[in-house]
């Protein structure tokens, strides 16, 4: 229990932005922004980085998730394809020595393994092409979007996010928990 307490804290921490108190009862919150240029660097860093950092929070999530999920299954599938590349490989010479000196039903049974080691390396392949390529999709999209779509002042543009924030802040001289709602 404790530790789900603990990384609940962290992560209302993570994701809230920290407020400082003045006097008992008012609230102030300070969005930082950042400059066009520290954006597009952010963005050519990891795609949605200068996204979030220029107030489109939603659509550098979006941008950096689908990066994310695009390059691990990406890497993923090339880890798989090589390494079931290899055990293909040594099914196959092995094959190929049965068909010299072996029995007919080995060598067929294994070039059946073959033939399904064979058509799972293709669907890696398959695998890892796309999410390569959809991670190359996304990383220019960022690109695109950053450079030439977003407004000098998207951040101004937006409108006000009224959702209730749960968020650590000094309070008191101690660290706590701060429920607010902006208006």
């Amino acid at each position: 229990m404790k530790h789900l307490i603990s990384v609940l804290l962290c992560a209302a921490f993570v994701c809230g932005s920290a407020r400082e108190a003045v006097g008992e009862e008012e609230m102030f919150a300070e969005e930082i922004r950042v400059s066009r240029n520290t954006a597009v660097i952010l963005s050519v860093l990891f795609p949605g980085l200068g996204q979030m950092a220029s107030g489109q929070k939603r659509k550098g999530g979006a941008l950096f998730l689908g990066e994310l999920v695009s390059l691990i299954v990406a890497v993923d599938g090339h880890e798989s394809y090589n390494t079931r590349r290899g055990v293909y490989e040594t099914s196959r010479s092995e094959y190929e020595a049965l068909r010299v000196g072996g029995s007919h039903e080995e060598a067929e049974a294994k070039w059946r393994r073959l033939v399904d080691l064979n058509d799972d390396l293709d669907n890696l392949h398959g695998r890892r092409q796309i999410f390569g390529y959809a991670a190359a999709a996304i990383y220019a999209l960022n690109l695109v979007d950053i450079l030439f779509w977003q407004s000098g002042d998207a951040a101004a543009a937006r409108e006000v996010d009224t959702r209730p924030r749960v968020s650590l802040a000094p309070v008191g001289g101690t660290t706590g928990i701060v429920i607010s709602k902006g208006f």
